[in-house]
């Protein structure tokens, strides 16, 4: 359970602050 937190948190952190491009 633990990794799937980490690999979710690692997703989340990178995706929190999405490019204005991106959008």
């Amino acid at each position: 359970e633990k990794l799937s937190v980490v690999l979710t948190q690692s997703a989340g952190l990178k995706h929190f602050p999405p490019p204005p491009k991106m959008k």
